[in-house]
């Protein structure tokens, strides 16, 4: 029934302390919620939250579709009806809407009044508690149970009013109950066979003001108005209804914030024959005429001095004698009776260890921090606050001296890290400097190293053309050494071609000087001439031959002559490209030479760098 809109709280903790009840709100996520199980909906966190982030709701949307659908309702109106509306136009209004019957409370109250001074009479009780306030009922039943004997089992007004229409009467038509109040639904909970809807003042006119200001003041209740209990809804108006039928009853009044002090502390260690006949009691301090779901903003002693106008004009004795012989005649005080149910839940009560561990947590190491008790987080106690952190219904960052005490601790541990990080800025700047003298010398060293490997690149490029040149005088070596090699095979053939010849002048000189011998044979027989022709004949053509074999001779030896000649171009030329080769060979050496001298003063260089860059990373170890 109680509802918070996260967007709008800014966990405050004014729900926490204006609250009755202890555990009745909870931390859930990190936003307050209710607590249902200690939640007696008495309306105090809706009634203070300044962001209106507690809100409540009632039946109002249950009504509206009940009156579309042109359900047979009733409407019964509560007495306070008379302090928050003009009750002629509110009647009106009900019926305007839909109604079929408006009924007065008021009246229900006169018979709740008959029913208390019948019970007791039967009953002879040392004392009761009055019951009309269902948030008192609430807190009762589920956080003082010990209470409920002293609770008086006698319905509220609105219920003997629904029990008398019901059980009495004999209407059938759904019971809306017209309510200042939002535990109203609870007590209705308990009862939907008599009343279905409880529908307060609030949405009543948030969803239908406009026409309730054009209804006239002229409306009547149906059946009766009630007699005195139309003064119940203010603080002691069941006082005043007991006391004209009883005026020597003990009853004591009171309403408002003490109600649960008084009854945890005073009402429950007061013996039983020295307490009040009656509590008077109501959980809102100006009764339900201003009650949980009321937007009254009038004057209460105007409201009061209304209801003693009220109270004046309504007194009848001779009415009041016959009301109550009627009720005696024709009601049965058991059809008014009720009883209740013990809701407590038991939480477990933590040991004194379990205890001291919280508080260790919430930083409360001393008896003194331990009972602070400043109320800041919303809990009377810092005890009911660990009991709270203790349950899982709170935790400790809502404790504003846990957070005051670890802002000092933060704030000493900053004091030590802002000194920690002065000292490492003083190191950062010392290391600054040796950074810029070490940045100043790996850019001197970056410079060298680019100029030589710049000369490194030229020489480079100049031992490639060196190479280049080398390549190409070899392969023009190996050319004319390939031509030496032809040269050389056509010799030798020629050679071999004059060796043939020799061999051929040789035989021809053997022939001819065989031929000689012949002749001087032949000659010596001179007689015989045809043998000398014959022999004539051969000589000649020897001598063809050899002038054919020394012209050939010639030309071999002209060829073998320019071959020869030919050799020592060759071998000149050879002996130019082995200088060359030798020359380039000679530079390029010179070039390794030169680069290497570059590479090695290179590695210096880096090997500065790195012994630098060593004695930074030593000097920061010792750091």
């Amino acid at each position: 029934m109680i509802f918070i809109d996260k967007t709008l709280c800014v966990s405050c903790f004014k729900c926490f302390r204006v609250c009755p009840v202890p555990f009745a709100n909870k931390i859930q996520h990190d936003f307050i919620v209710t607590n249902d199980d200690f939640c007696i909906h008495c309306g105090r966190c809706v009634q203070n939250c300044e962001h209106n982030a507690r809100y409540f709701t009632d039946d109002i949307d249950s009504l509206i579709n009940l009156l579309n659908s042109k359900a047979e309702l009733i409407a019964i109106v509560a007495p306070s009806a008379r302090a928050n509306f003009k009750i002629g136009k509110l009647i009106n209004l009900l019926r305007n809407i839909g109604f079929k019957e408006v009924f007065d409370v008021s009246f229900g109250a006169d018979i709740t009044t008959w029913a208390y001074l019948k019970y007791i009479q039967r009953f002879k009780p040392k004392s009761v508690i009055a019951q009309p306030c269902p948030a008192v009922v609430n807190y009762i039943e589920k956080i003082q149970p010990e209470l409920i004997k002293y609770l008086i089992p006698v319905q509220s007004p609105m219920m003997c009013l629904s029990i008398y229409l019901k059980k009495y009467l004999k209407k059938s038509g759904k019971i809306v109950f017209i309510s200042p109040c939002i535990a109203k639904k609870d007590e209705i909970s308990r009862f939907p066979e008599y009343v279905s809807l409880n529908v307060t003042y609030k949405s009543l006119l948030q969803h239908f003001s406009e026409l309730y200001s054009k209804m006239p003041d002229n409306g009547k209740f149906d059946y009766v108005e009630g007699y005195l209990g139309k003064l119940f809804s203010r603080p002691g108006g069941l006082k005043e209804n007991v006391l004209e039928y009883k005026k020597d009853a003990k009853i004591k009044q009171i309403e408002g914030d003490i109600i649960f002090e008084y009854l945890q502390n005073d009402y429950i260690n007061t013996p039983d024959d020295k307490k009040p006949l009656i509590i008077d009691i109501l959980n809102c301090q100006e009764g339900c005429n201003k009650g949980s779901a009321c937007s009254l903003e009038t004057p209460i002693d105007i409201i009061d001095y209304e209801f003693d106008q009220m109270k004046k004009n309504t007194i009848n004795k001779f009415y009041q004698r016959r009301l109550f012989k009627n009720f005696d005649k024709n009601l049965k005080l058991d059809d008014f009776l009720t009883n209740y149910t013990n809701k407590k839940v038991n939480l477990p009560t933590p040991s004194s260890k379990e205890i001291d561990v919280i508080f260790e947590q919430m930083l409360k190491t001393t008896p003194e921090k331990q009972k602070l008790n400043c109320s800041a987080c919303g809990y009377d106690t810092c005890l009911d606050m660990a009991k709270a952190i203790f349950y899982g219904l709170n935790k400790k960052e809502n404790c504003i001296n846990y957070l005051k005490d670890l802002f000092v601790i933060e704030n000493q541990e900053l004091i030590e890290k802002n000194s920690q990080i002065n000292r490492l800025m003083e190191e950062v700047h010392q290391t600054k400097e040796r950074l810029e003298i070490l940045l100043k010398e790996v850019a001197e060293a970056t410079q060298i190293i680019d100029k030589s490997m710049q000369e490194v690149a030229v020489g480079y490029s100049e031992n490639a053309k060196e190479i280049e040149a080398i390549s190409i005088s070899i392969s023009n070596l190996v050319e004319q050494i390939k031509t030496l090699d032809n040269v050389s095979k056509e010799l030798a053939g020629k050679i071999d071609i004059l060796s043939t010849t020799n061999r051929v002048l040789q035989e021809i000189g053997d022939n001819i000087a065989l031929y000689a011998l012949n002749a001087a044979i032949e000659s010596s027989k001179f007689e015989q001439a045809k043998g000398f022709m014959v022999i004539a004949t051969e000589i000649r053509k020897l001598a063809e031959r050899i002038k054919q074999e020394t012209s050939t001779i010639r030309k071999n030896f002209s060829l073998l002559i320019d071959l020869m000649n030919k050799i020592p171009e060759f071998s000149s030329r050879s002996l130019e490209m082995i200088e060359n080769i030798s020359n380039s060979l000679v530079n390029e050496s010179a070039l390794v030479e030169e680069l290497t001298a570059k590479s090695e003063e290179i590695s210096a260089e880096i090997s500065r760098l790195n012994a630098i860059i060593n004695n930074q990373d030593e000097v920061k170890t010792l750091k």
